[in-house]
């Protein structure tokens, strides 16, 4: 199998094959604990002993604590704990071990038959769920070894130089190294197996990935077709009216392209989300009065609060997006007409295997004329659809399940033939209260446009040249630069600019985050404009300081909206964003 160099992954993956192994909640894991239990209480209530009992519940609690932290571990990805995890294994075998030998050393046959019993339910354990890397065979297999070892021994000693001593060190010295090569038997068709699941997983991707482009090529393609027929037909009329019609259907295909490039980023889970603390239900509502507008008079919006204070970290337009794709989808479930139910609250117990404990939800129900069950897991792949050509794009269901687990939470489906489908987003609660929005005035013709000094930095020289002309048309004083080292050259001990306007991903070692730090060093009154089409970030540190920024605009970048930004920002009518506790 092909070595695993990253030292963090290969201890990730041991972890994550450890918490496989019969995972907590599984029956699998019931079926461990409640027996090892079970045994206990009746053969210790048969002789009226208590230590069995004592011992086993012990024993059932370490296996508890052991599948819950290396669940964790995976869940958070966390590599730090890899010896804690370990440590847990060891000392659940140890544990083993002891109620094997202390089962053994009591008097009746009884006993020494649970304590063989034990021994080969330890044995095959080991064979089933532990033959997978080296370090955790060595854990489980020595305790257990240990005790057959210490039973064999016990025997010889209770019988002397006896034909039957001679037999239990015969024995034991032939079924070792057949166990041996059993284990690595087992650890190599582990290995066969671990290489045609990662084998079938790549192939997989590759289809998934086959059938993304071919539907990104498609749809871009047709964008494409768009903007260049129109200004080819551009260049050869000269009927002002014609002229403006064409630039209107060429930035309309400008603006589905952006859209789809939306989608494909929340598929992809890479969407630049700016989280804020928001009360779900107002922001419900709110989705609730732009529904209205775009939902035909046959259908019934109804909203229902389960909980009306239920605070979540969330993008509040990534949210209000994904809620109406959710409703555009029951639109098309009801061509008839139908009743349309959206219900948010709180979770107290989820139940999803990398999400435990309490979330909030927001739960968009149809009556339509719902999923076949073949069909259920189909839907959330990217490009597929049951529509006819044209009538969708197959990435609204992607788009909002990649918005909701970039969120730390997740989706779920529930559909029924002729009942009608429930998609339910899960998202993380927080103790952050919203703020409470300021109205602030309308801009008026006399306050258009707010006058100020600009730095605009940008590594496409297109674009660049476009937003500096754009913006000197506007009466602003604008400076420009092509890359991060240029404009913290320009801006060193100066605190003459009103606003930057920065690219988050540029060529060289300054990113449009690491100048943000250099403002905000230079001058805390200068507002800064952070933009992207795609922004990846990698740390907790870096989501923290994009939280600070004053605003965040998605390219491709619409002059007007931008230009009422920048005035917005600097006559104070668009408000610094308060940052999340």
């Amino acid at each position: 199998m092909r070595p695993i160099t990253d030292h963090t992954e290969c201890r990730l993956e041991q972890i994550a094959s450890i918490a496989e192994a019969e995972p907590l909640g599984s029956q699998r894991f019931y079926a461990h604990a409640g027996l090892i239990i079970l045994g206990a209480v009746i053969g210790g209530g048969a002789f009226q002993i208590l230590w069995p009992t004592v011992l086993c519940v012990i024993y059932a609690v370490v296996l508890f604590a052991e599948k819950y932290v290396s669940r964790e571990v995976v869940r958070r990805r966390d590599a730090t704990k890899y010896w804690h995890v370990l440590g847990l294994l060891f000392g659940r075998a140890i544990l083993f071990n002891v109620i094997i030998v202390t089962t053994w050393m009591q008097s009746g046959d009884v006993f020494k038959m649970a304590a063989l019993a034990l021994v080969v339910g330890g044995t095959i354990n080991i064979m089933v769920y532990h033959a997978t890397y080296p370090l955790i065979m060595a854990v489980v297999v020595a305790p257990i070894w240990l005790g057959y070892a210490i039973i064999c021994v016990s025997f010889a000693l209770e019988h002397g130089q006896s034909a039957e001593s001679i037999a239990t060190v015969m024995i034991f010295l032939c079924i070792t190294p057949y166990f041996y090569l059993s284990l690595r038997m087992s650890q190599e068709r582990w290995n066969n197996f671990r290489e045609t699941r990662a084998a079938l997983s790549q192939s997989q991707k590759i289809d998934l990935m086959g059938r993304v482009a071919g539907g990104v090529s498609h749809d871009f393609n047709n964008i494409l077709s768009v903007v260049s027929g129109s200004l080819q037909l551009l260049e050869t009329t000269t009927d002002e009216d014609e002229r403006k019609r064409l630039i209107s259907i060429a930035l309309k295909a400008a603006e589905n392209g952006a859209q789809l490039n939306k989608h494909m980023l929340a598929l992809g889970k890479r969407s630049t989300l700016v989280p804020k603390p928001i009360n779900l239900w107002s922001a419900v509502v709110e989705f609730g009065d732009f529904a209205q507008r775009v939902l035909p008079e046959n259908i019934d919006l109804s909203l229902r609060p389960a909980n009306q204070d239920v605070q979540v970290l969330v993008d509040p337009g990534m949210l209000q997006s994904a809620l109406l794709n959710l409703a555009l989808n029951a639109k098309d479930a009801m061509p008839d007409g139908g009743k349309l139910t959206v219900t948010c609250g709180l979770n107290a117990h989820s139940d999803h295997k990398d999400q435990r404990g309490p979330h909030a939800f927001v739960a968009v129900a149809d009556t339509g004329h719902g999923i076949p069950p073949e069909l259920t897991d189909k839907v959330m792949e990217p490009f597929f659809t049951t529509r006819a050509v044209g009538g969708g794009s197959g990435l609204g269901l992607p788009m909002v399940k990649g918005f909701a687990e970039q969120s730390n939470g997740f989706l779920q489906l529930e559909s029924s033939v002729g009942q009608g489908t429930t998609v339910t987003i899960y998202l993380p609660l927080t103790n952050a209260r919203a703020q409470t929005p300021v109205p602030q005035p309308k801009p008026t013709a006399e306050t258009a446009s707010a006058k100020g000094k600009l730095l605009i930095v940008e590594d496409n020289l297109q674009l660049l040249g476009i937003l500096r002309t754009k913006l000197t048309m506007d009466g602003y004083d604008v400076v420009a630069c092509e890359n991060g080292e240029a404009a913290a050259q320009v801006i060193a001990g100066r605190t003459d600019f009103d606003l930057v306007l920065c690219d988050m991903v540029m060529p060289g070692d300054v990113q449009g985050l690491d100048f943000l730090r250099i403002v905000k060093q230079t001058s805390e009154n200068t507002r800064f404009i952070l933009m992207s089409g795609y922004a990846p970030v990698n740390s907790d540190d870096d989501r923290d300081l994009l939280s600070e920024v004053d605003l965040f605009m998605e390219k491709p970048l619409n002059l007007t909206r931008l230009e009422d930004a920048i005035s917005g920002l600097l006559q104070g009518r668009v408000k610094r964003p308060e940052p999340a506790q």
